[in-house]
């Protein structure tokens, strides 16, 4: 069954679930401070109720919420979207691209930079890349819509114990890339959006940034 809760007011949220659609309505009154729901700003939602959820305040007392599985878009008119039917940016939109498009991590001394690094491209959660994992290489076509498209960052400095550098030689970088694979090897023929966190740095950091696919 689709849970649904509709408010009167122009500007809505849609958050596509798994069980369905949730329409979260903007207040009026300004909030003190800024919250973000996987790389989206959702000031004044009301009523809704999420678990297994991450949450840190960056160092401007923003919240920062994470949520798997939920995708968060800003839209003018519910009905709209509805009789258009472009509820959120779908996967199958990643049909019509004639390219295929990559995120590949780097890191020039694995572990050293300490960040760990969200990613959400069109107000999806994409992946966390781990400061000490291997190299990540994902395809996320599926995530792109022909045209503009929006990759939100957020980086998170992770010290469990002592820092293991304070060298901005000592960094990891995050590519996304049109490109083609085969059986042998990745190749990137056009860089899009480059982002990169060094161990000299220890603020938590949010960066959006706007590319276009084909």
């Amino acid at each position: 069954m689709m849970n649904t809760i509709v408010s009167t007011r122009a500007a809505r949220w849609l958050v596509s679930l798994g069980l369905g659609l949730v329409v979260l309505a903007t207040a009026t009154t300004a909030a003190a401070v800024d919250v973000y729901l996987n790389g989206v700003k959702v000031n004044g939602i009301t009523s809704q109720d999420f678990e297994d959820v991450d949450v840190r305040f960056d160092e401007k007392g923003d919240v920062h919420i994470t949520v798997d599985g939920v995708k968060v878009q800003m839209v003018d008119k519910l009905q709209r979207d509805k009789d258009a039917g472009a509820v959120g940016r779908s996967a199958t939109s990643s049909a019509t691209l004639a390219h295929k498009y990559w995120l590949i991590s780097d890191q020039s001394a694995r572990g050293m930079a300490q960040y760990d690094i969200d990613v959400h491209i069109n107000g999806q959660y994409v992946t966390r890349v781990k400061n000490d994992a291997p190299q990540v290489v994902l395809e996320v076509t599926r995530y792109l819509v022909p045209g503009r498209n929006t990759v939100v960052f957020t980086a998170i400095k992770s010290i469990p114990d002592q820092r293991r550098s304070f060298s901005p030689d000592h960094h990891i970088t995050l590519l996304l890339g049109e490109g083609s694979r085969d059986t042998k090897q990745l190749t990137i023929d056009r860089s899009l959006v480059e982002y990169k966190r060094m161990a000299n740095q220890v603020e938590n950091h949010t960066e959006t940034m706007v590319f276009e696919a084909r």
